[in-house]
């Protein structure tokens, strides 16, 4: 069974299958958008639609709440490229976004690894 959830307090969303989680995707809420700066998915779980399910999840959950995504990594950007469906709701930075973000998102960052250390404190992150 797929489930994505919405792991709002961690600043993520995350892709699970039969329980095991495969993939997440990184999301950071400023003002009145939501910034992805990436989307990871397990090598053995890859093209089996898991980014896909992460992003329209994303999508979907922003447009009720009236916000922007904005496509920081490579596979948002592609993806709302194929799914013109959601042009309304995601974006690629406009110039200046990305400069003016990026310690927000650097800190975000920083407090993952921050967690990952936490929870698995023998595994180098």
């Amino acid at each position: 069974m797929r489930e994505i959830r919405a792991q709002h307090e961690e600043n993520r969303y995350s892709a699970f299958i039969d329980g095991e989680l495969v993939g997440h995707a990184a999301c950071l809420r400023i003002g009145d958008a939501v910034a992805v700066p990436h989307v990871q998915v397990e090598p053995a779980f890859r093209d089996l639609g898991v980014g896909s399910e992460l992003a329209r999840s994303m999508c979907r959950d922003a447009r009720a709440l009236g916000l922007r995504v904005l496509a920081l990594c490579p596979f948002m950007r592609r993806w709302g490229q194929l799914h013109p469906q959601y042009g309304d709701v995601l974006h690629a930075p406009r110039p200046g976004e990305v400069a003016a973000i990026a310690p927000f998102v650097k800190a975000a960052e920083f407090r993952e690894r921050q967690r990952l250390r936490a929870a698995d404190p023998g595994h180098a992150h």
